[in-house]
């Protein structure tokens, strides 16, 4: 039995279409073929709802399945860097062994902070860190850690150890690992399922910045959906596990995933 569409093509087909216009069933085909591969176009391409909070400064809760069909869930933020600049802070800064994301903001009044770098037992740093061009902390040379660093000159990068470069005009570095993504290529990985902080750079270098919401995920997965979904040219994972927290606090909108213990380090947003 024929449907509609289709009795109403053949009813088309048996005329006779004056010389120089297109058949009427072909043009309903052909219409159905576009409106299809529309449809299949869209649903392959993810689409990511950027929520804008400031100018230059806008947010997004994205929801995804692992390589393993487990749902997991991204808070992230996305960032201008020449609307807003990244600020180190130490828990030893206020005389603290270790803070929380939430107390950053409290006494930076940051916009955002999130857990950076990774420390010992004694909540000692662990890798380079520099601020405003000075080292606070040396590097360690571990093969699979490192760089990302803003520099007034040379901009947003995040390098190998040996390609790193510290200036004057540097204002932040921060040595952390491993690498998910390097120019456009997502980096093989060691299976790793914890909580993850994250730092990467778009196409058009703005700064991403992100944490699973209170759940587990695979490196490689996150590498994957940060390059796929994101487009992201860059990534480079931060401490994670029970050191990954966020807090959020943007006019009225206030967003916290809570962290299982506080850390040494962290990374705050502030305007320029």
């Amino acid at each position: 039995m024929f449907s509609w569409i289709g009795k109403l093509a053949l009813s088309f087909s048996r005329k006779r279409e004056p010389k120089g216009c297109i058949p009427a069933y072909k043009f309903i085909i052909g219409a159905g073929i576009t409106w299809v591969c529309l449809c299949f176009s869209f649903s392959a391409q993810a689409f990511v709802l950027w929520r804008p909070l400031l100018p230059g400064l806008s947010e997004t809760l994205w929801s995804g399945k692992d390589s393993m069909g487990n749902s997991f869930a991204l808070e992230m933020f996305k960032i201008d860097p020449k609307q807003y600049k990244l600020q180190l802070v130490q828990a030893s800064d206020y005389h603290m062994t270790k803070i929380s994301a939430k107390e950053m903001v409290a006494k930076t009044g940051a916009l955002l902070a999130v857990n950076a770098g990774f420390f010992d037992m004694q909540s000692k740093p662990l890798g380079l860190l520099v601020k405003d061009g000075n080292t606070l902390n040396p590097l360690r040379p571990i093969s699979w850690w490192a760089i990302f660093s803003y520099d007034k000159y040379a901009g947003t990068r995040i390098d190998r150890l040996e390609d790193f470069q510290l200036r004057q005009s540097t204002e932040i570095a921060l040595q952390v690992g491993p690498r998910l993504i390097d120019e456009g290529h997502v980096i093989p990985l060691k299976r790793n399922d914890s909580q993850k902080t994250f730092i990467g750079i778009t196409p058009d270098n703005q700064w991403v910045i992100g944490v699973t919401d209170m759940c587990a995920l695979e490196a490689s997965d996150l590498a994957n959906t940060l390059f796929k979904e994101f487009q992201l040219k860059e990534a480079l994972n931060f401490d994670g596990g029970g050191s990954t927290q966020l807090y959020a606090k943007i006019g009225a909108y206030e967003k916290e995933v809570y962290g299982l213990t506080s850390v040494a380090n962290g990374l705050v947003v502030v305007p320029r």
